[in-house]
């Protein structure tokens, strides 16, 4: 039935389109409906091809509402992505999403991009980032003015603390939710929400009250008209019946699911539905049928994995197909850039041979002003050159030619320790001496770190990533996270990044009092961004950051055609994203 309704669906979204074609906003939206069906389809490659389609009708529009239906495309495409388990192109389109939406103020929105990150952490075990979520998730909570979307949020908190077997608060949030539900008669959500209730009533072993929560389920599965959900809720009550040993009672709700699956084809159902079944007539001694379910089960389970093998070899290929096309579309983009360009070049020769005879002083004008502004860039990079140089410069003659001489004065007073020189020590003085030395110690291991800071051998010989590990390992707050190839960049931006991330993290343990520093690192083939984030006190970007030395950390990352972002919030931390477009 669903296919029967997507045919007569896709002709008249089609014919909108071509009914409303100078209302982007519109015609985003369709292009979003037809992705949404062609979801329901399984063809992933029209799914995606119809979001990129939804995000290049709102190319050129910064209002609000057009910046939340991008985020909303943004989140649909990284969903599909997440459903794939490519979690960390997920995340990077959910990042994207969650940066439009806080800008224009997209709470509703910004609360189910949280849940799905949330999803990520948790698939992952990262549990202390998915209480960063949770935290972010507080920070915007009161701003949410739907009541569903609040409801959603408690239920995938409950959900949280259940599977952390914190049953006491999972219970709490879920009494949230149902009050809130309750009110705004949700059945979709509400049948969600005792599903969940079920579920955790019965893994802490309350059967009676399980099997309450799946009726509950159910009837509300039933006034919204789902017939996935009706069925799914039908085997959940059918098997809750079977842990409480109402054999017949249970076999009732099984079978009427198996039939209800077979139906709709869905081979999740059937197989789960025969499975159970297969449990229930062993546990009655019929040992035959229960042999029979399960090789029912079994087969079903086998074409699921194969389909699924399918899908992702589908996916693969469409993402495949994608970077092709993306290719492509910018090799066209630069012929028509270079037309575009030749033109306006013509178009100016013939404009200033008009002109010629009336503006030939503004014609040097312009000259003598791009020669100007040609120097100051030649000037700002010859100065990070010089300083790079300079550091490098500092950096051996410390470790080399200081360092050196305050290692041979350490060996030749060990000398008098040990008695080797002849000279006498008085008992008195033994310990002012091994204080001495210990000074000196730590004077020559604080002098080769400065050393290595300012510019580390791993950078020249093994590259960034090794450079940027050994320098955030040295700190204990530092937790650090490479993703990409990490293949070579060219050494003065590999010097440059390296400076960057070390002055944000000494900037951050400076300043911020965090008890943790994460910097993360994603290098792709045309792009390498770096995110510095800290759990620290937070500051108020809209005051001046000299005193912090982010603004020539910013002019720094300028002069490399980067571009920095900076989140701060006082008592919530900061973030600072760089990004670098890499030379092809």
């Amino acid at each position: 039935m669903r296919h029967f309704q997507l045919f007569l669906i896709l002709p008249f979204l089609s014919t909108l389109l071509q009914a409303q074609p100078a209302d982007s906003l519109s015609q985003s939206r369709i292009y979003t409906s037809l992705a949404q069906e062609y979801i329901e389809k399984d063809s992933i490659a029209k799914a995606l091809d119809y979001y990129g389609k939804s995000l290049s009708s709102l190319s050129g529009e910064n209002s609000r509402e057009y910046e939340i239906e991008r985020a909303k495309a943004l989140e649909a495409i990284g969903t599909i992505y997440q459903s794939f388990d490519d979690y960390e192109t997920a995340y990077s389109l959910f990042q994207e999403a969650e940066l439009l939406l806080l800008d224009n103020e997209g709470y509703n929105e910004l609360i189910g991009i949280y849940s799905k990150m949330a999803n990520i952490f948790l698939r992952n075990s990262d549990i202390k980032r998915n209480k960063q979520i949770i935290e972010k998730c507080d920070a915007i909570i009161d701003r949410v003015t739907d009541k569903d979307v609040l409801a959603g949020y408690y239920t995938n908190r409950g959900n949280v603390y259940g599977y952390d077997e914190d049953y006491k608060t999972c219970d709490k949030y879920f009494q949230k939710a149902l009050s809130i539900l309750d009110e705004t008669g949700n059945q979709y959500r509400l049948g969600m929400l005792y599903y969940n209730m079920g579920y955790f009533a019965v893994q802490r072993d309350n059967l009676v009250l399980g099997e309450e929560y799946y009726r509950k389920s159910l009837s509300a599965f039933e006034k919204h008209d789902s017939k996935f959900d009706i069925c799914d809720g039908i085997l959940a009550l059918g098997r809750v019946l079977y842990y409480s040993q109402k054999y017949d009672e249970a076999e009732s709700y099984l079978l009427k699911a198996l039939s209800m699956a077979e139906q709709m084809e869905s081979k999740l159902l059937m197989r789960n539905a025969f499975i159970t079944l297969s449990w229930l007539e062993h546990d009655r001694g019929n040992y035959k049928e229960a042999f029979e379910y399960s090789e029912n089960g079994a087969e079903i389970d086998t074409e699921l994995v194969s389909e699924n093998t399918q899908k992702q070899l589908a996916f693969l290929e469409v993402k495949h197909e994608t970077v092709k096309k993306e290719q492509q579309i910018l090799s066209l983009t630069r012929e028509k850039r270079l037309i575009l360009y030749l033109g306006v070049a013509v178009g100016i020769l013939l404009l200033l041979l008009l002109l010629l005879m009336f503006a030939r002083h503004r014609i040097n004008r312009y000259k003598i002003e791009s020669l100007k502004k040609e120097k100051q860039l030649v000037a700002t990079q010859s100065l990070l050159d010089g300083e790079t140089a300079e550091r490098t410069r500092l950096a051996r003659d410390l470790h080399d030619g200081l360092g050196g001489m305050l290692s041979a004065v350490r060996f030749n007073l060990s000398g008098f320790k040990d008695g080797n020189s002849g000279a006498i020590i008085e008992s008195s003085d033994v310990e002012l001496f091994n204080k001495a030395l210990n000074a000196l110690d730590e004077s020559i291991r604080e002098l080769r770190r400065v050393a290595h800071n300012m510019m580390p051998d791993s950078l020249a010989r093994y590259g960034l990533k090794a450079s940027l590990t050994d320098f955030c390992n040295s700190i204990s707050i530092v937790k650090f996270n490479y993703f990409g190839s990490g293949d070579r960049l060219d050494s003065k931006l590999e010097v440059m990044i390296y400076r960057t991330v070390l002055e944000l993290v000494n900037n951050a343990l400076k300043h911020s009092g965090a008890k943790e520093i994460i910097v993360q690192i994603i290098q792709e083939v045309e792009r390498i961004a770096i995110t510095v984030q800290d759990d620290g006190c937070g500051f108020d970007t809209t005051a001046t950051t000299e005193g912090s030395g982010l603004n020539n950390i910013k002019d720094r990352v300028g002069s490399y055609n980067g571009r920095m972002e900076i989140w701060s919030k006082e008592n919530e931390g900061t973030e600072i994203s760089v990004e670098f477009i890499l030379s092809e």
